[in-house]
């Protein structure tokens, strides 16, 4: 008797459901294929990641975290011009209240113990300081924005041209090496990693991480000169930005490159740092330590901690694994290595100036947390960011449902 069951050359026969189902998906794929060509996606993809960056600056202006560390930051900005610290410690306590909603402010002053001690008492704020003067660059940036448009305002200000020079400087990297598509995925990664929490805080990491932005982008496309003024520029709103210098001069050593500029950013770097930290009574790199690892003090005055390797070690471990349950960073860098293991499988690795950045963004990361193991996701944005982007810049995506012959 002949076989019965009846089958195609390619395969079984399809029932009625799939016929019209791959029908109706092959209509849309072909309309998709006439509207989502190349030019209409090199057109929209940069569109709508400047989108994002223009909602994410104008949301760092009109929506503020009134986070703690705005207090302090205003306050050093005004040592210049109110001496007396019981004066200072009101007037600053005043413009929070002015700016915050009764909420915001209650959870400032009364939110935790740290809080209440801190707006209570005036030695105890004002021991806390030393820790916010070093910062040198973003005080100076309050000092010259406060009187022209407020100092709690004068911080949104700082953020909001911050996104903007995130949002150009990306745009232009990406468009230089053939890579725009790839903005469709940086957008969504930057939200995902917090970048418009970022924007809402009141601290100078975006002002930092704005001016390392445009270091890097200098130096992938071979200004290594100019990159040292933006570099310094870093580093000066804060001094550990010497770590990520010290960094890029170890990849400059180790895979190649010109090598005098990243010498002399980083000797000045060295110099800089000690002549701060000696001049703006910071407590030193141990008790800064065990004050934001392990335990807040109310008052920094004569806190001198011996340093201890146990403690220093539990540290460590703690770091990682509140990065784990609370953050993204330490999840984030594994997918980048992993991606970086598929780039290199299809040979589409960084190559050159480019591996050199990556390698010294790895170095950055383990660095920072080696000498001060925040568990925080900001602390490693923009070093996850530019591992993205480096990525995406040798993958160049392609989002067009053209045809490929």
């Amino acid at each position: 008797m002949a076989n019965t069951d009846i089958t195609r050359a390619e395969g079984p026969l399809e029932n009625a459901d799939d016929v019209k189902s791959s029908g109706l998906f092959g209509i849309i794929g072909s309309s998709l294929e006439q509207l989502v060509t190349p030019g209409v996606v090199r057109f929209v993809a940069p569109a709508l990641f400047g989108l994002v960056m223009v909602a994410v600056a104008i949301g760092a202006l009109v929506k503020p975290a009134h986070n703690w560390d705005m207090a302090p930051y205003i306050a050093v900005a005004l040592e210049n011009e109110i001496t007396d610290p019981a004066a200072l410690h009101e007037h600053v306590w005043g413009l929070m209240e002015a700016s915050a909603t009764p909420g915001q402010f209650h959870t400032l002053t009364l939110g935790t113990p740290y809080n209440i001690a801190q707006y209570e008492n005036t030695e105890f704020f004002n021991s806390q300081l030393g820790m916010y003067r070093v910062k040198y660059g973003y005080v100076e940036a309050l000092r010259l924005l406060g009187p022209i448009v407020g100092y709690v305002e004068a911080t949104q200000v700082i953020n909001f041209v911050s996104v903007l020079v995130f949002g150009i400087v990306l745009l232009l990297w990406m468009h230089r090496f053939n890579a725009i598509e790839g903005t469709l995925i940086l957008a969504p990664f930057m939200l995902a990693t917090d970048f418009l929490t970022m924007a809402q805080l009141a601290n100078p990491d975006l002002m930092t991480f704005s001016a390392f932005l445009v270091a890097v982008y200098l130096l992938r496309i071979g200004k290594d000169w100019w990159a040292v003024p933006a570099m310094l520029t870093a580093f000066l709103i804060r001094p550990d930005g010497i770590i990520f210098i010290f960094a890029l001069l170890i990849a400059t050593l180790l895979l190649g490159g010109k090598k005098l500029p990243m010498l002399s950013a980083f000797a000045a770097s060295i110099v800089g740092y000690f002549l701060i930290t000696q001049n703006s009574g910071h407590p030193g790199w141990w008790p800064h330590f065990v004050f934001s690892n392990l335990q807040l003090q109310n008052d920094m005055l004569g806190f001198q901690p011996q340093f201890d390797i146990v403690v220093y070690i539990k540290s460590l471990v703690r770091g990682v694994s509140v990065g784990i349950r609370f953050g993204t960073w330490v999840a984030v860098s594994a997918i980048l290595l992993l991606s970086w293991v598929l780039l290199r499988r299809s040979g589409k690795e960084p190559v050159g100036t480019a591996a050199k950045l990556l390698l010294a963004l790895i170095l950055c990361v383990g660095g920072k947390f080696i000498t001060f193991p925040l568990p925080d996701d900001r602390v490693y944005f923009l070093y996850i960011l530019l591992t993205a982007v480096l990525l995406i810049e040798s993958w160049k995506p392609r989002f067009d449902l053209a045809r490929r012959c």
